[in-house]
C-alpha cells in the first residue's frame, strides 16, 4: 500500500478537475450566470465613468476585456488541474494544456451558439485563443512552480 498517497492524490485531482470543468461549462453556458457576473455596469463600477466608453470604436469596451482576462485565468485554473490529474510527461506538458484549453473553449462556444449566442465567429475565434492562453499559463505556472517529477529511467550513475 504505499503506493496508495500517489494514487488518491491523483484521483483527487480528477475529481477537482471534473468539478472545474463542469462548473465552468455550466456558468459560462447559462445566461443568467453571465448577466450576473457581466453587468454592464462593472467597468464604469470599478473605473468611473469614462471606463464604459474605452474602446468603443473597435467595440471592445473595459468590462469586455475584463470578462476575457478573467475567462483565461478560469482556463488556466481548469487546464492546470486537468494537468495535474493527467500528468503529462513535462516534455507534452505545454502542448497537452494549450490543446486542452482550446478545446475546451471550442465546445463551450459551440454549446453557446446552440442556446442562441449571437457573437460571430471572429469573438468565437478570440475566445478559443483565451482558453489556449489559459492552457498556456497553466502549463508556465505548473513548470515554474509544479516541483520536479520523478524521471521513470534508471539513474544516472555518476562516473559509471
Amino acid at each position: 500500500m504505499a503506493h496508495s498517497g500517489p494514487r488518491l492524490r491523483r484521483a483527487l485531482w480528477f475529481v477537482a478537475a471534473t468539478a472545474l470543468a463542469v462548473a465552468f461549462f455550466w456558468s459560462a453556458t447559462t445566461y443568467e450566470v453571465y448577466r450576473a457576473t457581466s453587468p454592464p455596469h462593472v467597468a464604469t463600477m470599478l473605473f468611473g465613468d469614462e471606463a464604459a466608453r474605452f474602446g468603443d470604436p473597435l467595440g471592445i469596451s473595459l468590462h469586455v476585456v475584463l470578462r476575457k482576462l478573467y475567462s483565461v485565468v478560469a482556463f488556466a485554473l481548469v487546464c492546470g488541474a486537468w494537468m495535474c490529474a493527467l500528468r503529462p510527461p513535462r516534455a507534452r506538458l505545454v502542448w497537452a494544456s494549450i490543446a486542452l484549453g482550446a478545446v475546451y473553449s471550442a465546445a463551450i462556444e459551440v454549446t453557446q451558439a446552440y442556446e442562441g449566442s449571437t457573437e460571430g465567429l471572429a469573438w468565437n475565434a478570440f475566445d478559443v485563443v483565451c482558453g489556449a492562453l489559459g492552457g498556456a499559463l497553466a502549463a508556465a505556472i505548473l513548470i515554474r512552480f509544479g516541483g520536479r517529477r520523478t524521471s521513470r529511467r534508471a539513474p544516472r550513475i555518476p562516473g559509471g
